[in-house]
């Protein structure tokens, strides 16, 4: 019989928003009470210590296998992603696919030529015999043969990974579906099933925020049976309920530059592919402080998306150097590219604090709206100037949200609230959900005996 400590399960962490949620928080420590954890990541080996001396000393640590496509696999993944856009015809899905297309000649033809087909698939409704082909044209590469004698020494019982998105996970789903390990996957973000594009893999099990996001993921995936459909609540939020990670309002003031008797606006950025005007919006809200329109002579802080290098503020900055602006400490190896781009301990902290302490956020619709709001007891959402547009989680109509500690409004008003009611903090209800994944397969599975005692001891006797 294997012992507790020989029980592994391989954590995919394909970007740095995972390694925030699953690596920087308690997740990896709790799982390696019961379990061998075996972590796939795309961490700088000049990092990776950083992350390894906070994590049990039984987590094993694997560098992902570059994935380089094949032109027919690429075809097939962008056919996929545009039919299922198409298909599912979200008011988020046909802006992206109203986008204009730039790039190279080549680039073009690419996008132009698979936005067709995948139109043609989408009518035909044949998302899934498009999936098939193309996960057909991956099985065949390297990356999934690596994978796959590495899995066969591991022997995991269960793939879990935290982020449904990147296309570079799909060689291992493959490896480990072909040797009969279950497969999961955590979706990442309230808004990504109605807002991003197809799934990038094939999982059986699908670890979600709410009941509305695992309703939306039935409608959008009618395939995937509903009990394979787990409602988790969302790592994200756990740093807000340590208390020890908070400092006091002066120490933080000083570490930010700001003076704490004055009212703190914080101004969360988005991407500059979705947020393209957050230095226009940013110079707005400055010359109305400084103009005193905005009454109080209140502080602004600016922070900038983690992805986001900053440097499309410098404008703004140069131009009114009482904007404090707070950049995410993540390290940059790729600035564009999530995968690329990974978060430091120190980081969670000073958001943890800055969400506190902050008297009102401002944003473009982004999911810092629900992080405000959890920190704070009484919340707002307003739609500002800008055109507003439906929110997919919650129906209400909102494009620039303000969460404010000074308005009477429940927190259930939020953007998104519907997606956020959840088992949270969560980080327990993922151990839990990847513990009866394995007590499932062990039930079903005749050459599972002793797992199936360890899942469930009182059938020992």
């Amino acid at each position: 019989m294997r012992t507790i400590s020989d029980r592994s399960v391989v954590v995919l962490v394909p970007d740095g928003v995972g390694v925030r949620n699953f690596i920087l928080g308690r997740f990896l420590n709790q799982l390696a009470a019961a379990f061998r954890p075996h972590v796939f990541h795309y961490i700088p080996d000049q990092l990776l210590p950083h992350y390894a001396d906070r994590a049990d000393d039984s987590v094993e640590w694997y560098p992902m296998s570059p994935y380089l496509q094949h032109p027919t696999a690429l075809v097939l993944q962008y056919t996929l992603g545009y039919g299922h856009m198409y298909w599912a015809h979200t008011n988020a899905m046909q802006r992206a696919l109203n986008r204009p297309v730039k790039g190279s000649f080549k680039s073009k033809l690419l996008v132009r030529s698979t936005r067709l087909m995948g139109r043609v698939g989408a009518a035909l409704n044949c998302m899934n015999a498009i999936e098939s082909l193309h996960c057909r044209a991956v099985a065949p590469r390297p990356e999934v043969d690596h994978y796959r004698s590495l899995f066969k020494r591991i022997q995991p019982e269960v793939l879990f990974c935290s982020h449904q998105r990147p296309t570079t996970v799909l060689p291992a789903v493959l490896a480990a579906r072909e040797l009969g390990i279950p497969t999961a996957t955590f979706i990442f973000s309230w808004d990504n099933l109605s807002s991003k594009g197809r799934i990038a893999a094939p999982f059986d099990h699908y670890l979600v925020w709410s009941n509305h996001m695992r309703e939306e993921l039935m409608q959008f995936y009618p395939h995937v049976p509903h009990e394979n459909i787990h409602i988790v609540g969302t790592p994200q939020f756990d740093p807000y309920v340590d208390q020890s990670l908070l400092w006091s309002r002066e120490e933080f003031c000083r570490r930010a530059g700001a003076d704490p008797s004055r009212k703190l606006i914080c101004y969360s950025g988005g991407d500059a592919g979705t947020c393209p005007e957050d230095p226009q919006h940013v110079e707005l809200l400055m010359s109305q402080v400084r103009s005193g329109l905005i009454r109080g002579n209140p502080e602004v802080l600016l922070r900038p998306v983690p992805v986001d290098d900053g440097r499309r503020y410098d404008g703004v900055c140069s131009r009114y150097p009482e904007l404090k602006r707070l950049q995410p400490q993540w390290v940059h190896t790729d600035p564009p590219n999530w995968a690329k781009v990974v978060p430091l301990a120190d980081d969670v902290q000073f958001l943890a604090t800055l969400t506190h302490h902050a008297d009102m956020n401002i944003n473009r619709g982004s999911t810092m709206t629900l992080d405000s709001a959890r920190m704070t007891s009484r919340s707002s959402t307003s739609p500002s100037i800008c055109r507003t547009r439906r929110c997919s989680a919650c129906r209400c109509t909102t494009t620039t949200t303000i969460t404010s500690t000074s308005s009477r409004s429940s927190p259930s008003r939020q953007p998104g609230s519907r997606a956020l009611r959840s088992n949270w903090p969560s980080t327990s209800t993922h151990i839990s959900t990847i513990r009866r994944l394995i007590a499932r397969a062990a039930a079903v599975s005749s050459n599972c005996r002793s797992m199936f005692l360890l899942a469930n001891p009182a059938a020992e006797s």
